[in-house]
């Protein structure tokens, strides 16, 4: 009998060893070990060995919490699976893998699981971290950093009649939205037929307007269904680099503000390299033949013209650029007057009274913002005497135009100020306009029929710049109300 309570001593020692168990040890019962207790013991070892052979997890007690840790993977395995078998099952499972709709496969999952499980970690996912999709799952280039990366991508033709113009091909899209940019612009490599690197991505929203995007680390998590996206070939950005929309500036022409190109400004870059880029890209595509000394570049707010961006200057450090910029190109008649930034650039406009007329726009750099030197340098322009010379600021959007029948009284004529960066002409930044006058020139007198004739041509030209017509051309006529059923009105009430 002790030889008998030896051997099953033995073969509980041979199961503590074994590092194919999923038990630490066996306990056999001290009071009843035979000879049938150590058989049912080494059936039992070989049952847990051929169950799975795979299975090299160290050993350790489990308690209550460490099994609903192991429910709660399993739900979340068997929704990545798509699977009805329960991934217990297809963990343990010693047969074929099998092969899945996202590309993955069962064997290729436990693996994984079991590999965390090795490096001493929970078998269990933190879901919230994995749906955010963070960048941390990707490298630089957008490949997954582990061996698996657990996107969905199919793509497949598509009809839409809204593109059905000539050269234009859609793809309907089914894709994971924790995919990166930078690994679902690889995905649409062989539909393109270039090099992720070699176009552009833009996302296209509910008013037609395209934004293009350039984050490769992130991921299409703020996209939705039926979202479309417009592929454009062309270099991509690359890390540093901005797209930027260059535009004409035309101040005397009737639509000022005319696209030329997209250019591609870098972070350091000066503002004379990127003039120096924009040549060979100004002569081919829109033939002008520019001398860099020549034409200038300066800040666009909507359709207004702002701070002209000196030469030295360098993007991201003296000048703040952020993706789809936009600039104004300013061709210049003479060589470039603005050398410093204490300099002020204003757009003067002379006002004819006597003619009803408006004159062509004129360029003033001030060395600073004083009203005496604004008023010296347009007396010195126009030949108006300094003491019969007055000014006003433009009111609304460039070219800040108005009717030549409302100018001589509507604009706050000759404010009383010293400078020009106080109310009410808060004048700070280049690119404002200022119209000017002689006080001493009489208004000209017209006629009924010339002020109509005037009225008709003034609101035709306002329409098609946009802007608001204050006024009728129509005589006005007195509108009398009468409220129904009122009350008879008291004879003694006034």
């Amino acid at each position: 009998q002790q030889q008998q309570q030896q051997q099953g001593g033995g073969n509980s020692d041979s199961l503590k060893s074994s590092d194919a168990s999923d038990f630490e040890h066996i306990e056999s019962p001290s009071q009843e070990a035979d000879s049938s207790a150590s058989v049912d013991n080494r059936e039992l070892e070989n049952r847990i060995q051929t169950s799975d052979p795979e299975n090299n997890f160290q050993s350790e007690e489990r308690s209550d919490s460490d099994i609903n840790n192991d429910r709660s993977t399993s739900s979340v395995d068997s929704d990545i699976l798509s699977s009805s078998h329960s991934s217990d099952t297809l963990c343990n499972a010693d047969s074929t893998p099998i092969p899945l709709a996202n590309g993955l496969d069962s064997h290729s999952i436990t693996c994984s699981r079991r590999s965390k499980a090795n490096e001493g970690k929970k078998e269990t996912w933190d879901t919230a971290e994995e749906d955010s999709g963070t960048d941390s799952e990707y490298d630089e280039n957008g490949k997954s950093k582990g061996e698996i990366q657990y996107v969905y991508f199919r793509a497949e033709p598509y009809s839409s009649e809204e593109r059905s113009g000539e050269g234009q091909k859609c793809l309907l899209v089914h894709v994971d939205k924790r995919i990166t940019l930078a690994a679902f612009k690889q995905n649409l490599e062989p539909f393109v037929g270039v090099a992720s690197s070699q176009f552009k991505v833009f996302r296209v929203y509910a008013n037609n307007q395209e934004f293009e995007s350039v984050r490769l680390n992130e991921t299409l998590s703020s996209f939705s269904d039926d979202n479309k996206i417009t592929i454009r070939l062309g270099r991509a950005l690359k890390k540093g680099e901005y797209r930027v929309k260059v535009y004409q500036l035309l101040v005397n022409d009737p639509e000022p503000c005319k696209f030329l190109v997209d250019a591609v400004f870098a972070k350091g870059m000066t503002v004379r390299q990127s003039k120096e880029e924009l040549l060979p890209q100004l002569r081919d595509q829109c033939k002008l033949d520019l001398c860099i000394d020549r034409f200038r570049l300066r800040k666009k707010t909507w359709k207004n013209p702002g701070t002209v961006f000196l030469d030295y200057h360098v993007y991201e450090e003296d000048i703040n650029i952020s993706s789809n910029w936009e600039v104004f190109l300013e061709i210049l008649d003479e060589p470039e007057k603005m050398k410093s930034m204490s300099q002020l650039a204003v757009l003067t406009r002379r006002w004819s009274p006597a003619q009803m007329k408006l004159e062509p726009f004129q360029e003033v750099v001030l060395e600073s913002s004083s009203v005496d030197e604004l008023k010296e340098k347009l007396s010195d322009k126009s030949g108006i005497p300094l003491e019969n010379l007055e000014f006003a600021k433009g009111r609304g959007t460039f070219p800040c135009d108005i009717s030549v029948l409302e100018i001589h009284q509507d604009l706050d004529w000759n404010p009383k100020v010293s400078t020009l960066n106080v109310w009410p002409l808060y004048i700070c930044d280049d690119g404002a306009v200022v119209f000017y006058r002689d006080k001493t020139e009489e208004l000209m007198e017209l006629s009924d029929e010339e002020r109509n004739e005037l009225m008709k041509k003034e609101s035709s030209r306002l329409l098609k710049t946009g802007h608001r017509v204050n006024y009728s051309p129509r005589k006005e006529k007195a509108l009398k109300i009468y409220l129904d059923g009122a009350p008879n009105k008291d004879s003694g009430q006034d």
